[in-house]
């Protein structure tokens, strides 16, 4: 007990000494007590000293970051700075997941503290970093409950003199945890810290740095550019850019450290749906695209879209999921375009299979099968068809013509269907059956609007143009002898 006392006694007087010096200045902490030796950059960034000086002064600190300029090094840098220079401290560190958490800022942590000189007051343990001789002076690792439930028993209830919070990749914490972490913001000497790359479109970290001025009014907001960083690579920026491209929401939230717009996070707003409908009505002549979407079950409807060139110019509703009936309605349908090119796209998941079947066996319609759980084409942005799919509808959205006015039903439907960027891949947010539960019936107009935007159009005239159409055809015959080897596009692998 004498020697607890002892050693109590020795790590209070040298966390005074510290605070007494570097309690206010962790960037004289660093310079003179962190070894970066043989490390990438030589000290502190510009940015880490900001995030740190701004943490300091404002107490509550959210940070929207691109990626890799060293956001999870100066957190796990501030939890020791934290720990060792304020008496009876206590640090309380969380993030999406218990992987995140452990491998990536525990494992800063670690990597950090043993370029610590001072590192002989702390006791490392799992999960946990203790001060020599007591049990209440430590910084911990709190993953969130899966079901978010017992939060205060995890994250709430930390009183400390000195009390700092470290929300790591805070875009993908749930609002309950910040409800529950508000119970422990009552001391005047607590600090707070969320800091994330900005892929969330939703929540309370989103609310934070989408509107600084009104929902996140007691927060110092920074926003942190990648390529102003020396710590990342002078490729970052061009691989982001060639893989999602410059204008992409993905580039804005893992370069520019912006948050993503609400213009990226639905297929489309209210407001462009309107806009687009009010005021795209031509009629393009090109490729003629039938999207067939067979219904499941319930009062759910096939629904076949014809789409020409990006005119969107005819919708047909069918209340039954007979295959042989809808086969022969896309046969007689397609019949219709005599001379036109004409290719079926046909979900064929279910009794949609029935219908591709049969279409492909009578060889009268060049049809495609389209499988959304199938893997994506482009496997780097996305998982599945279904969410390449969308994202395919959402690019293409404002260019799309309506000469006829779309059912009532697919506003509701596009407005509602979400993306999610925080697994680095472009993904929807929401499965068909939790749509389905939201708006309350199955998105099937979108889905036919989506499966044709799987086809390249090759739209050659507006008809509100004087194009004779000899020369239209002309046209459209050069480009099919030119791309004869990838006829339909990048999906030619299904016929």
């Amino acid at each position: 007990m004498a020697n607890d006392k002892k050693v109590q006694k020795q790590a209070l007087a040298f966390s005074r000494l510290l605070q007494q010096k570097y309690g206010e200045d962790f960037v004289g902490w660093t310079r003179d007590t962190i070894d970066f030796t043989s490390l990438k950059y030589p000290s502190l960034t510009d940015q880490q000293i900001l995030i740190a000086n701004s943490l300091i002064e404002h107490k509550n600190l959210c940070v929207s970051a691109g990626g890799g300029l060293g956001k999870s090094a100066v957190a796990a840098l501030l939890t020791i700075w934290f720990l060792t220079c304020h008496p009876h401290a206590k640090v309380v560190t969380t993030a999406p997941s218990g992987k995140q958490l452990t491998d990536i800022l525990w494992g800063e942590i670690n990597l950090w503290l043993k370029r610590y000189r001072y590192n002989d007051m702390l006791i490392p343990l799992t999960g946990r970093l203790v001060v020599k001789g007591f049990r209440e002076w430590f910084a911990v690792a709190r993953t969130v409950p899966k079901d978010n439930k017992d939060l205060n028993d995890t994250l709430a209830g930390f009183h400390a003199p000195h009390l700092l919070i470290i929300v790591d990749e805070a875009s993908g914490v749930p609002d309950p945890v910040f409800t529950a972490l508000d119970g422990a913001m009552t001391d005047k000497n607590a600090m707070i810290l969320l800091i994330s790359n900005p892929v969330s479109t939703s929540g309370y970290y989103y609310d934070t740095i989408n509107d600084p001025e009104g929902k996140g009014k007691n927060w110092k907001v920074l926003y942190l550019d990648a390529r102003e960083s020396p710590l990342v690579d002078s490729t970052y920026e061009e691989r982001i850019a060639s893989r999602y491209g410059r204008d992409s929401a993905m580039y804005r939230a893992k370069v520019m450290g912006q948050p993503i717009q609400q213009t990226d996070a639905f297929v489309v707003t209210p407001e462009e749906f309107d806009k687009v409908v009010r005021e795209n009505r031509e009629v393009q002549y090109g490729r003629i695209v039938m999207a067939v979407d067979v219904a499941g079950s319930g009062e759910d409807m096939s629904i076949i879209c014809h789409r020409s060139g990006n005119s969107i110019i005819k919708w047909d509703e069918y209340p039954l999921n007979d295959t042989t009936f809808l086969a022969n309605e896309v046969e007689r349908l397609a019949a219709q375009y005599s001379g036109r090119e004409v290719v079926a796209v046909v979900d064929a998941l279910g009794l949609g299979a029935g219908v591709y079947d049969i279409l492909r066996a009578n060889r009268k319609v060049n049809v495609i099968a389209f499988i959304g759980s199938e893997r994506a084409t482009h496997e780097t942005m996305y998982d599945r068809r279904r969410d390449e799919g969308y994202h395919l509808l959402h690019k293409q959205f404002k260019e799309l013509h309506f000469p006829v006015p779309p059912p009532e039903r697919l506003k509701k439907e596009l407005v509602n269907i979400e993306f999610d960027y925080a697994s680095g891949k472009v993904q929807l947010r929401l499965s068909k059956k939790d749509l389905k539960r939201r708006i309350g019936f199955s998105p099937d107009y979108a889905d036919a609007l989506m499966m044709t935007c799987i086809v390249d159009n090759f739209a050659v005239k507006c008809r509100s143009v004087h194009v004779s159409k000899g020369l239209t055809v002309t046209m459209q015959s050069m480009l099919s002898r030119t791309l004869v080897a990838n006829r339909y596009g990048k999906y030619g692998k299904f016929f």
